[in-house]
């Protein structure tokens, strides 16, 4: 989420966003957005300042860039996770404008042209994130303490991309590819856990979602896949990142002993 700013709404509700990320863990998010004045219906300049608020990130895929708070002018303080909601974080909107102003990284995108408005220089702010696991669907939803200031809420609809790539086996020194419809089973070999589905869509090519009801090592384990035909059964052994970056599987036959 750049700094884009077309998901401004005005005085109307917010509208849900849709956003698809890859699998892939660790992968920078940036939450922007303006606290700043703006011109009411009166066409005067209106601004929430003058008692400390928070904004409300709910967002349980997601974790603090601690690495990247100083990039964006801000601390542990300014930006933290909340101690008593678990995949919340808050950020606190100081009281006083111009001490606010120093946590921004540029002017507000949505501008005040109400007569005696001010400067909206530092009123654009930033929060690095980053997600945490290899399954990051779900919302995002930022608000605020409607006990101190009250804005619309913002919900961000986030899904994951599907994995996909060609799929062949090799019997009898001969490479075919699986055909459309066929059941290959993806499984942690650590414990069997089927912790994705994998469907066949044409000869030779599949499409991978992930499960987000497990937990498992993006990096470290091992996960296995099996294909079986004519009471022959082929696999290949694989880690998901070596997967996302390499799309094509070749199974061969399992051997036993």
């Amino acid at each position: 989420m750049g700094d884009i700013g077309t998901d401004a709404s005005g005085n109307a509700a917010e509208e849900e966003t849709p956003l698809t990320w890859t699998y892939e863990p660790e992968q920078e998010v940036d939450i922007s957005f303006d606290v700043t004045s703006f011109t009411s219906s009166d066409g005067k300049s209106v601004d929430p300042f003058g008692e400390e608020f928070e904004i409300y990130i709910d967002a349980p895929m997601l974790e603090i860039d601690d690495a990247r708070l100083k990039e964006f002018n801000l601390d542990k303080n300014k930006l933290k996770a909340d101690p008593s909601t678990e995949g919340r974080f808050i950020y606190t909107v100081e009281a006083n404008r111009e001490d606010e102003r120093r946590y921004g990284v540029g002017e507000a995108l949505q501008k005040d042209d109400a007569a005696g408005a001010g400067s909206q220089e530092g009123e654009r702010k930033k929060l690095p994130f980053k997600t945490k696991s290899a399954v990051s669907a779900g919302d995002i939803v930022v608000s605020s303490n409607n006990r101190q200031v009250v804005f619309f809420e913002k919900t961000f609809k986030v899904t994951n991309e599907s994995i996909t790539g060609t799929i062949r086996y090799i019997a009898n020194g001969e490479t075919k590819p699986v055909p459309k419809g066929a059941f290959v089973s993806f499984e942690r070999e650590v414990n069997g856990s089927r912790i994705g589905v994998m469907t066949i869509r044409e000869d030779g090519r599949y499409e991978l979602r992930l499960r987000k009801e497990y937990n498992f090592d993006w990096y470290i384990d091992n996960v296995e896949l099996h294909y079986t035909v004519n009471g022959e059964v082929y696999h290949t052994m694989t880690k998901l990142n070596e997967l996302f970056n390499n799309r094509d599987l070749v199974l061969t036959a399992a051997t036993t002993e």
